[in-house]
């Protein structure tokens, strides 16, 4: 899999041929796992938000669109998955790159 990334960097012309493929997909390891963490904070917070809205829709003064929260919930969870995949794909870079470098 991480070898299918980098050759889709190269195609795409996001990185280049010449640079050292163990720093670079090191590099793009790292980047990748702290977008990815950073993907599953934000989800986790709209989901959070969404579930105190839903919880107290009927306490409110103003009514919830319970039909709304249900999908941002939905969404929530499936950018979380999302962002996981991407973390299970860093964490395979890297522990590629682990197995060359030793």
């Amino acid at each position: 899999m991480a070898d299918a990334v980098f050759t889709f960097l190269l195609r795409e012309g996001l990185t280049q041929p010449w640079e050292d493929d163990g720093v670079l997909k090191e590099s793009l390891a790292m980047q990748a796992l702290a977008i990815a963490a950073a993907g599953m904070t934000a989800a986790a917070h709209r989901l959070t938000e969404s579930a105190q809205r839903t919880a107290t829709w009927s306490a409110r003064e103003i009514d919830t669109d319970l039909v709304k929260e249900a999908v941002q919930q939905v969404s929530a969870k499936n950018d979380f998955a999302a962002n996981v995949a991407v973390a299970k794909t860093a964490d395979e870079m890297t522990g590629a790159l682990l197995d060359m470098k030793v």
